[in-house]
């Protein structure tokens, strides 16, 4: 998997377009996701992305599995995460995922983690997921898959 970081300003115009397509998950800090200083160890962000990603592209009218049984797969191909404020154990978090952009051949999706009880924002994120086949090879989503685009470009 590739993994390169987005220059900020490309980042933070990405996360100022607003649109209809989000979805948000609960989250209980767990004491296996805390380091030894008790504060939510900064990979478990990521994790928290993909879970609420997961239910994002529910809302398309097909899961993740149903897409990879389709021959769809999409790969993280960039990734951005600004920690403002530590979680810790047993906190509740509320994060949310965004569809923030989709071209045929990738999309950007942006999250949000915010303290349910103080509304602070925790971390600000992205990820941007290349359309690619069983053999890993990129394809426009709208002409390979036009079922699938459709329910992204409803999001949009």
């Amino acid at each position: 998997m590739i993994c390169r970081f987005l220059l900020l300003a490309e980042w933070s115009r990405i996360r100022e377009r607003d649109n209809n397509m989000s979805a948000s998950i609960e989250v209980k800090v767990r004491y296996s996701e805390t380091d030894r200083m008790g504060i939510a160890h900064h990979a478990q962000y990521y994790v928290w992305f993909e879970e609420a990603r997961t239910e994002l592209f529910r809302m398309t009218g097909y899961s993740y599995r149903e897409m990879e049984q389709k021959g769809l797969l999409l790969p993280v191909i960039e990734t951005q995460c600004k920690y403002k404020k530590a979680v810790t154990y047993d906190d509740d978090i509320l994060v949310t995922a965004k569809l923030s952009e989709f071209k045929g051949a990738t999309m950007v999706i942006t999250y949000n983690i915010v303290k349910k009880d103080t509304g602070d924002t925790i971390a600000e994120g992205m990820t941007k997921h290349g359309c690619v086949n069983k053999e890993m090879k990129p394809i426009r989503l709208k002409k390979v898959f036009p079922e699938i685009a459709e329910g992204f470009e409803r999001g949009m």
